[in-house]
C-alpha cells in the first residue's frame, strides 16, 4: 500500500505559535494609515496563522484584507514622496481657488455657488471611480453613517460656514482663520486617535499659528467689529478639523476615489437643497469669468483636491498633514496679489517664512530608532 503524501506545494495550517508574534513584534511591521484593524488582524501584513491565533472568523480577516489593499499607503514619520506631491496638488490648487471663489461670489449666490460645483464634482468623481473599476458599493448601514458624518464635517459645515463667514470679514484674510484647523485636528487626534504630541510637532505648531496671526494682524480690529462672521470661521476650522480626525479613525475599507466622490455628493444634496429654497430668484446668467471660476471649482477644488487630501490625511499622521495644509493661505494671498492686484506687505513675508519653517519640521521628521533584535 502507498501512503498518500502531501504535495510539497500545499499550504500547511498550523496554530501561530508566541515565538511567531514575537518574531513579527520584532521586526516591527508597520500598520496601515488608520491603525491596528479592530479585528485584530494586521491589515498590512496578515497571517492565516495569526486569524487562527485570534480565533477570528473568515469575515473579519477579509476585511482586515479589504482595508489593506485600498489603504493608500503604509502610514510613515514625516513625508513619502508620493505625500509631497499630494500636498503640491492641494496646496496650489487650494491656494489659487480662494481669489477665484471671491471672483465668483460677485455674480453667484453662495449657497448655489457652493451646491453646484459639489453636485458636478462628485458626480463626475464617480464616474471616474467607476471608469478606475473600483466599486462604489457601500455594504452596510455603519459605513453609510459614517460616510454621513465624514460628509457633514468635511463638506457641509467647511462649505456653508465658510462662504458666510467670508461675506462678514475683511477681504479674503477672513478665510485664514479657517487655517487654524490645525489647532483643532490636532487636539482631537490626541484624545480619538492617541497620536503623540511630540516636541517637534508642537514647535512646529507654534511656528505656524505665528504665521497666521502675522497674516491676521493688520485686520483683527475690523473683525474685532464682525464676531458672527469669526464664530463663522472658526466654526468652519473646527468642523474641519473633526472631519480629518475622523477620517483617520474610521479608516473605511473604500477606495479613496470612491470614497470622496460619496462624500461629496452627500454633502451637495442639502446644500443644494437649500439654494433652491433661499436663492432661487438670484439666478441669472454669468460672464465667462464666473463660468471659467466654477469649472474650476468642479474640476481642480472638488474633483482633484478632495481626492488628493484624503489620501494624504490617510497617509501620514494628523498633525503633518494639518500643519501641512497651512502652505494653502500662503499661495491664496499670493495669488490675490497676482490675480487681484492686492498688496505685498512685510506681513506675507513673514508670514510665508513662519509657515514654511512649520512646514520643513514635519515634512523632514526623523524615522523612529530601529530596534535591535
Amino acid at each position: 500500500m502507498h501512503r498518500h503524501r502531501r504535495p510539497s506545494h500545499a499550504p500547511t495550517l498550523r496554530r501561530a505559535s508566541a515565538g511567531d508574534a514575537e518574531l513579527s513584534t520584532k521586526r516591527g511591521k508597520p500598520s496601515t494609515s488608520g491603525g491596528p484593524d479592530r479585528s485584530g488582524c494586521d491589515p498590512v501584513s496578515l497571517s492565516l496563522g495569526s486569524c487562527v491565533e485570534n480565533r477570528r472568523s473568515d469575515l473579519e480577516c477579509h476585511r482586515a484584507h479589504t482595508r489593506a489593499k485600498y489603504s493608500p499607503g503604509v502610514e510613515r514619520p514625516g513625508f513619502p514622496r508620493a505625500g509631497l506631491v499630494l500636498l503640491a496638488l492641494v496646496t496650489i490648487g487650494w491656494g489659487l481657488n480662494w481669489p477665484i471663489i471671491k471672483r465668483v461670489l460677485d455674480e453667484v449666490p453662495p449657497l448655489t455657488f457652493r451646491g453646484a460645483c459639489l453636485l458636478a464634482g462628485g458626480l463626475v468623481t464617480m464616474l471616474l471611480a467607476r471608469v478606475a473599476g473600483q466599486s462604489l458599493k457601500v455594504r452596510n448601514g455603519v459605513e453609510w453613517a459614517r460616510i454621513l458624518a465624514l460628509s457633514a464635517c468635511n463638506v457641509v459645515g467647511w462649505n456653508v460656514l465658510v462662504v458666510y463667514g467670508v461675506a462678514r470679514l475683511p477681504s479674503g484674510r477672513a478665510a485664514l482663520l479657517g487655517y487654524t484647523m490645525p489647532i483643532w485636528s490636532m487636539t482631537l487626534s490626541l484624545w480619538l486617535l492617541g497620536e503623540r504630541f511630540t516636541a517637534r510637532r508642537a514647535v512646529a505648531l507654534a511656528l505656524a499659528m505665528i504665521g497666521v496671526l502675522a497674516l491676521l494682524g493688520a485686520d483683527l480690529g475690523a473683525m474685532a467689529s464682525s464676531l458672527t462672521g469669526v464664530v463663522f470661521m472658526l466654526g468652519a476650522a473646527m468642523s474641519w478639523g473633526l472631519g480629518v480626525v475622523l477620517l483617520k479613525r474610521f479608516a473605511l475599507a473604500i477606495p479613496t476615489l470612491a470614497l470622496t466622490a460619496w462624500m461629496i455628493v452627500v454633502g451637495a444634496v442639502p446644500i443644494l437643497a437649500a439654494a433652491i429654497l433661499l436663492e432661487r430668484h438670484l439666478w441669472h446668467p454669468v460672464s465667462a469669468v464666473a463660468a471659467l471660476g466654477l469649472v474650476y471649482n468642479i474640476v481642480v477644488s472638488f474633483i482633484l483636491c478632495y481626492w488628493a487630501w484624503n489620501r494624504l490625511v490617510l497617509m501620514v499622521p494628523v498633525a503633518v498633514s494639518s500643519i501641512s495644509s497651512l502652505a494653502t493661505p500662503v499661495v491664496g494671498v499670493l495669488s490675490g496679489i497676482w490675480l487681484l492686484d492686492e498688496a505685498l506687505t512685510w506681513r506675507e513675508l513673514v508670514a510665508g517664512s513662519f509657515i514654511l519653517a512649520a512646514i520643513a519640521l514635519v515634512v523632514r521628521s526623523p524615522a523612529p530608532a530601529r530596534q535591535t533584535e
